[in-house]
């Protein structure tokens, strides 16, 4: 038996709570902001959750599902990416 040494895992209280009624659901929602991460690294996770109200274990055929999700949708946060405007090349001025 594989043992993997990753942790998969899901942020964002509203996402977790729609996680748990279906993926599905979740990457159908439009305007919810959550992020996925896989840590073996204690430090780096307690990183990331300082970023995010709530998290939940996953498996990994869920986090692979919902990675290549935010890939096919240009994802990031759940949300889609902001465009940046020309004039913001810039900067502020």
């Amino acid at each position: 038996m594989k043992i993997n040494p990753f942790t998969y895992v899901l942020f964002g209280k509203e996402a977790i709570s729609i996680y748990n009624i279906s993926l599905i659901q979740l990457k159908i929602t439009k305007d919810v902001k959550y992020g996925i991460g896989k840590f073996r690294n204690v430090k780096k996770f307690n990183e990331e959750c300082e970023r995010w109200d709530d998290f939940m274990e996953i498996d990994e055929i869920d986090y692979n599902k919902i990675q290549k999700h935010f890939k096919k949708n240009k994802l990031v946060d759940g949300l889609p990416r902001e465009k940046k405007a020309f004039w913001n090349f810039f900067g502020n001025s």
